[in-house]
């Protein structure tokens, strides 16, 4: 493939596509993968650790339904950051079709979508985290 694109560097016609195949869709999908390993973390330790959070016996409804919605917004972030790694790699595929000229679709349009997809991962994993912390401020709250 790098035989391919050298070749085709030359030519200013796929000079976009050359930039998102050797450079974005690299850098974006390592750190795409290092998000997966961050939400993934945050979900298993909240889980571990739940009873250290929120007293199951004694928590009042709402604190329980905060830890619950902290623990569907990360399970989300965590699904949406797969999808924005797949289809990070769709318009990779697209872009590389273009430079060899099997197809006329652009792949901006799919990398849009991708971007669009991983932005809402990182704000729901952002939502995720930040009803978890309020989850144990209720239990701070009720301890003074």
């Amino acid at each position: 493939m790098d035989e391919l694109i050298n070749q085709i560097q030359a030519t200013s016609d796929f000079k976009n596509e050359i930039v998102f195949v050797k450079f974005k869709y690299v850098e974006i999908r390592d750190l795409l993968k290092h998000f997966l390993t961050l939400i993934s973390a945050s979900l298993v330790f909240s889980v571990t650790f739940s009873e250290k959070i929120v007293d199951f016996q004694n928590a009042p409804f709402k604190q329980k339904l905060v830890l619950y919605a902290s623990w569907g917004a990360l399970v989300l972030s965590l699904g949406l950051c797969g999808y924005g790694l797949y289809t990070n790699y769709l318009a990779a595929e697209i872009a590389i079709e273009r430079i060899s000229e099997l197809t006329e679709k652009p792949f901006e349009n799919t990398a849009k979508i991708s971007y669009f997809i991983q932005d809402l991962s990182a704000i729901l994993y952002g939502l995720g985290l930040t009803l978890l912390v309020s989850t144990s401020l209720f239990k701070m709250k009720r301890n003074y």
